[in-house]
């Protein structure tokens, strides 16, 4: 099965390739949230595999494929839109299958959030966890979940609408705007508290301004990642190519 998934992957990739030379737009590499950094234990788990793997920069997220890091671990993920997704450690992050580019889901652990541009359209860049959905206004955010409750707090820029869940994982209808500076803890089946200073989340605050450093240097990774990629399967079906021949 996996050799399946691999193969599919690479036949979206091999198509790509062949219109390189044509300078076409190789939309089936850049519409995918990517792997950027790995830091100690990072794991990968497709979509249709029940085996999680060591994941590595480059790793391309499908819908349905999850990610996790381990203890003193990290990880740092691009979207398309070159957003920003910074794992801390004990994190499992998946990439939902549908509406595989504007929604995420964290199951548990902390995600960094730094948002450069906004989704087209009427779609709203959203991360939901066990317990809450939060809903992106803005570029700076984090967020800490586990399977009874979710803390989401802005830093330094932006906005964020937080909603709780039932246990049916439906929005309970009430939402809590945050601002810069203010954070909220959703329970299951319980409206958001009123906003407060950042506490739980004031912690992340330094790492957040690294990210947000690092920044040009993560779009430089994630192009020269793809294009690398590319090359190698280009390379790859020429060979083939030969072979056959």
């Amino acid at each position: 099965m996996q050799g399946t998934k691999h193969e599919a992957r690479n036949l979206i990739f091999a198509l790509c390739a062949s219109l390189f030379v044509f300078s076409f737009p190789c939309s089936a590499e850049e519409s995918e949230t990517t792997i950027v950094s790995v830091n100690g234990t990072v794991e990968f788990l497709s979509g249709r595999q029940e085996q999680w793997t060591p994941a590595e920069a480059g790793t391309l997220l499908e819908p349905g494929d999850s990610v996790r890091t381990g203890k003193n671990s990290s990880a740092e993920i691009m979207t398309a839109e070159e957003n920003v997704l910074d794992l801390s450690e004990n994190s499992v992050f998946s990439v939902p299958k549908e509406e595989a580019h504007s929604s995420f889901f964290l199951r548990a652990g902390t995600v960094l959030a730094r948002i450069k541009s906004f989704l087209k359209g009427e779609k709203r860049f959203r991360i939901r966890t066990p317990t809450a959905v939060a809903a992106v206004r803005g570029t700076q955010f984090g967020i800490t979940a586990s399977e009874e409750e979710t803390s989401a707090g802005v830093f330094d820029e932006g906005v964020l609408e937080v909603e709780s869940l039932d246990s049916q994982g439906n929005p309970l209808g009430e939402k809590v705007t945050l601002n810069p500076g203010e954070e909220t803890t959703a329970k299951l089946g319980l409206p958001p508290i009123r906003p407060r200073p950042l506490l739980l989340l004031a912690k992340h605050r330094e790492k957040m301004r690294s990210l947000r450093g690092r920044l040009r240097f993560l779009q430089k990774q994630r192009r020269m990642l793809l294009q690398k990629k590319r090359h190698h399967l280009k390379r790859r079906i020429q060979e083939k190519k030969q072979r056959r021949f």
